[in-house]
């Protein structure tokens, strides 16, 4: 190391030249690099001096994205345009049969899973545990309804040929039983309400423009006259919004298809043995044959009504679960490098 002024040999790290007095000009290449803490949210720098890369949560928001140039194309001609084979869908898109997510519950942002959020803030949580809790009371449900219906056989098969009917005391067994399904309403319908406004919400994230929005969840159960039809419309609006050949953002594309038959048999079955209940309740039966037969009718009618709402509830929960574990398992785009990276 050498003074820039006279030339005279310095001893390393000298600020001064003994010589001339002269301050010492360390080139810029030999200058001491202060160590800098990095800010939060980047980590430390590597050893071999690459610059470090910023780690941020895989959060994919498909809101306010543009729809592909497919279904933008679709929407013109009203066509709908779906991969028949992996060999028909563009190479970075998932399709139905490709191996399996490393993970079973969707939206959450550790492991393979990106973070689905929608613009409003409305995070994708799967629905599977309220879906759960209504199939445990619908099957105990069913099965009441079931064995009311058999305590009711057995009650008129225990009687002669001669007798007009079975004591209205062998049937005390059968109306208890029954009145099981009756109190599992109470609980089914908040339980119902609930996980109709988590599917209806987890549209969202996708980029679904909604006909019905979450707020209809709890009013279209509630509201007098429209109760009749809109829980449907709330179902079948999940279900034709998930259909696998949809690329989100879905828009508003999906309402060119067709919803499920299984939501309106299940909710006019449910009107009828809610009505039925009633009716049951306010009749005065002149004969043990009238109260047996409408005893079986009521088991009957719960243990359909419970059976069809599992599947209900199992089958449309599913399907939402598996179009977010094809669609969120798509190649995100490259996060932005950090600020001075």
């Amino acid at each position: 190391m050498y003074c820039t002024s006279c030339g005279e040999g310095l001893p390393a790290g000298a600020r001064y030249c003994a010589a001339c007095g002269a301050r010492v000009k360390v080139p810029a290449a030999q200058a001491p690099v202060e160590s800098i803490a990095p800010p939060v949210g980047y980590p430390a720098p590597s050893p071999n001096g690459s610059p470090p890369q910023r780690r941020t949560p895989r959060v994919r928001v498909w809101g306010a994205s543009s729809p592909p140039a497919e279904q933008t194309a679709a929407r013109r001609t009203g066509t709908i345009q779906r991969s028949r084979s992996s060999s028909d869908a563009p190479a970075d898109t998932p399709v139905i049969g490709a191996p399996p997510v490393e993970r079973s519950e969707p939206g959450r942002a550790d492991g393979p899973w990106p973070l689905l959020i929608s613009r409003d803030g409305w995070v994708y949580r799967s629905a599977s545990g309220l879906a759960l809790t209504i199939t445990i009371i619908s099957a105990v449900s069913a099965v009441a309804g079931l064995l009311g219906a058999l305590w009711t056989f057995q009650a008129f098969a225990s009687t002669g040929p001669w007798e007009s009917g079975p004591d209205p005391e062998e049937l005390d067994p059968a109306m208890i039983t029954l009145a099981i399904p009756s109190l599992a309403y109470f609980f089914d319908l908040p339980l119902l309400i609930a996980w109709t406004r988590r599917v209806t919400g987890n549209l969202k994230p996708f980029g679904a423009e909604l006909e019905l929005g979450t707020g209809w969840a709890i009013g279209s159960f509630l509201l007098p006259v429209v109760s009749f039809w809109f829980p449907v419309r709330l179902w079948n609006q999940a279900w034709r919004a998930t259909d696998p050949g949809l690329q989100p953002p879905v828009g508003w594309f999906y309402r060119s298809l067709r919803g499920r038959h299984l939501h309106w048999v299940v909710w006019a079955l449910w009107v009828f043995m809610v009505l039925a209940e009633r009716a049951f309740g306010q009749t005065r039966f002149d004969s043990v044959d009238e109260l047996g037969q409408g005893l079986v009718v009521l088991g009957l009618g719960f243990a359909a009504a419970h059976f069809l709402l599992i599947l209900l509830v199992r089958g449309l929960t599913a399907r939402q679960d598996t179009y977010a574990r094809i669609w969120a398992a798509a190649p995100l785009a490259a996060s932005p490098a950090p600020p001075g990276g």
